[in-house]
């Protein structure tokens, strides 16, 4: 059990050190995940011969929005908001559901922060 622990506790450390990609750039693509429930199985009672009783646990999940975006900034890709380039910068943003439903390919995330090159 402590094996487990210090484990889960390094994974946690090296999942904080990843970097959490751009935050902004032209709209490439939009996904949204319904809201759902999952169930884990924790053992609450161990004998000499392994778990005695389970115990469920259930969390729920929000729905959630995501926005594509991409970064061209760093090339010398006109702004083409349109194409999808391979060397830009690309990342997902999660947003709420009125600036989903708003936004359109092509636009800039966030609205009024775009870069004039």
């Amino acid at each position: 059990m402590r094996r487990f622990l210090v484990a889960l506790f390094l994974l946690l450390i090296l999942a904080g050190c990843s970097d959490p990609g751009i935050q902004e750039g032209y709209v490439t693509g939009k996904t949204h995940s319904d809201s759902y429930t999952s169930t884990t199985m924790i053992c609450s009672s161990y004998s000499q011969y392994g778990c005695r009783l389970w115990v469920p646990l259930y969390q729920n999940h929000p729905e959630r929005w995501y926005l594509k975006v991409q970064d061209c900034s760093e090339t010398d890709h006109p702004y083409n908001t349109h194409v999808i380039y391979e060397d830009c910068e690309h990342g997902t943003v999660s947003v709420d559901a009125t600036t989903w439903q708003n936004a359109t390919l092509g636009d800039y995330y966030p609205p009024g922060m775009e870069v004039n090159r």
